[in-house]
Formats: structure tokens, sequence, C-alpha cells
């Protein structure tokens, strides 16, 4: 009855596509396989002119660059050429853009990334087609002994956390409006099925939902730095059941890096630091307020109860209650002493 379609290119499908009449929604990929279509299908995209003037307020926020670069995907579709040329229609003069494409089937590609990149003059600033390919720029910048961002500043595009948090170096990343797309994907089909909406060909562009900076792109705070940001979030936010990778998002810098930063000051172990923070929280509920036992574990951020009274009487070897009676009783005798 109707499709919505968002897929790499593929000319079987794509033939497949052209010959049905149904209304269609075609996400990104918008084949000249459906030139002759003269009605009943909806193109949504990302505007290639916002992310383009996101990525360059974010380098002049940033720093100032000798050249800049775009580095296109692998598969050099259309958007990739799209969001190349919009980068360049916003570079400063009188720079221009220095790009890389890869060769189908190009064995030596890593080599000729790492070779673009030393040829670029420094301080750099580059845009990579999406998030996958600023991983791969930044490993190969790596390889080739270059600093990140101190030689070349990175920053990707669609702001997939687990890309962006996955190497040593967190990918700053330009996040495109996603969500608003898919809705309007779903009303436009919608619509064309139900025929309370036009018939002809339409286009719609989303801008940038936001821009989350990383370590790709500014300087990385010094260890000591690093390391007491990490205890005063963790101090401050455990009892709202963070994790890990919140903290590293939220401190922009990378989860290996921040592993890294803890093992060598002799730290417990960032979930290990969670856990005690949490259970100090539950400690000050119990002795502290009246606050009902069962409610406890919402509050510190524990998702079950019984799993944090098997903790809390594995750690104190009381339970929850036996550790409130104590300590009330402590503080009675105390009141009463002074009396």
């Amino acid at each position: 009855d109707g499709i919505t379609y968002s897929s790499a290119y593929s000319k079987p499908l794509f033939d497949r596509l052209s010959k049905v009449n149904c209304p269609l929604v075609c996400m990104e990929h918008a084949s000249a396989l459906f030139a002759p279509r003269k009605e009943q299908l909806t193109i949504i995209r990302n505007d290639s002119r916002a992310i383009a003037k996101a990525a360059m307020d974010t380098f002049n926020h940033h720093g100032k660059y000798a050249s800049y670069a775009f580095v296109h995907d692998r598969e050099t579709w259309d958007w990739s050429y799209d969001r190349a040329k919009a980068f360049r229609s916003v570079i400063p003069k009188p720079h221009g853009l220095h790009v890389f494409s890869p060769l189908k089937g190009d064995p030596d590609g890593d080599i000729r990334i790492t070779r673009f990149l030393a040829r670029l003059p420094k301080p750099a600033a580059l845009l990579a087609a999406h998030d996958s390919r600023a991983l791969e720029v930044i490993q190969a910048a790596l390889r080739a002994n270059l600093l990140i961002p101190d030689d070349i500043a990175v920053l990707g595009i669609d702001n997939d956390q687990f890309v962006c948090d996955s190497g040593s170096v967190a990918i700053s990343s330009i996040e495109p409006d996603h969500f608003s797309e898919g809705r309007a994907a779903a009303r436009e089909l919608d619509a064309m099925m139900n025929g309370t909406r036009h018939r002809k060909i339409k286009q719609i562009n989303f801008g940038v939902r936001q821009v989350v900076i990383r370590s790709s792109t500014k300087n990385i705070m010094s260890a000591d730095s690093l390391l007491s940001r990490i205890r005063d979030y963790v101090s401050e936010h455990a009892h709202e059941g963070i994790t890990p990778s919140d903290v590293a998002h939220t401190l922009g810098v990378s989860l290996p890096l921040l592993y890294l930063r803890l093992k060598q000051s002799k730290s417990p172990p960032l979930a290990r630091m969670i856990t005690q923070r949490k259970l100090d929280f539950v400690r000050h509920l119990l002795k502290d307020t009246n606050t009902p036992i069962g409610a406890i574990a919402g509050l510190s951020g524990f998702g079950n109860s019984n799993a944090l009274k098997n903790l809390f009487k594995a750690e104190t070897g009381s339970s929850m209650r036996e550790y409130r009676d104590e300590a009330r009783a402590s503080v009675f005798a105390i009141l009463s002493a002074k009396q």
C-alpha cells in the first residue's frame, strides 16, 4: 500500500521500486531511476547547507586553521558529494577545500588517507562524511603521529554515540534532526496513502538538531583536571542512576581515555566509584531521613530493590533495616549521655 525506504544503493532494489505506483517516501537516496515518476513521491533529506554551516561555526569557535578538508564516505554517495559541496561554499577565503575521495576496490586506501592527512597544512579542520569515517580518519592520523585536535581537528556527522566514544579520541559530531525526519516520513506516507495530501513530487529538508563537542575538536583537559571532574560529577549525580558512558559523554572524552586516566592514577574503576557513591547516598537516607526503605532503591539510582538489599548486606554486613535501627540507637545513646 505504501513504502518508506532508507537503504544503500542497490540496482535490483531500485529497479523494482521505480516500477511500483504506490506512495513512496525516499529517505536520502533520490535515485535517478525515479526521474520518470511524476507523483506520489516524497524525498526527505538532511540539509547539507545547514550541516556545513554548523561545521564551520564549530571550527571557528575552537580555533584558527591553515587548511580545511573533507573526507568522503567510502562509497561516495550523492549525499556525501552534497556535504562536500556545501562545506566548500562556507569556507572563508582565500582557503580552498582539500578533498579525499576513495577509489573503488582500493587496497591501499588506508595508506592513501594517511598520506593525505600528512600533506594537509597544519593545523587543519576536517569534516568527515559521517562518524564512522571520522573514526577512520583519527586512526589514520594517529598512525602518522599527528595530534588530535592540535594538528587536525576532526568533526563527524550523525552523533552516533557508540562510534563517537569507541576510540582513544572522542569524536565531536553534528547531529541532524533524524527524529523529525522519521516523523515526517510517517506523516507524509500516511497522507499520500489516504489521499489527504499532495500527489506531486515533494522534497523536505531537515536541519541540524545539535552539535556535540568532544575531544576531537577541543584540547583534552589535563589528567588531574579530568580526575577531579570525574569525582565531582559522580559525587553529584551517582544517585540519578548514571553509567560510565554518561560520565564520559558529559565530560566530552572517550571511555577508553577515561578508563586509562583512572588506571594511571590508581583510582577505583569508574563503575565501582559510582556504586560506592550510590551506597553512600543509601546510608544517608537510612541514617538521616525517614524515607521508607522500599523507596530508597529508586531514589539512590538502583533500579532493583532486592539487588540493592543484597548488595548493601554484602558491603556492610547488615541489612538496611538493621543499619537504620543501629544508627538511630547510636544517636539516642549520644543524646541520653548528654542529658
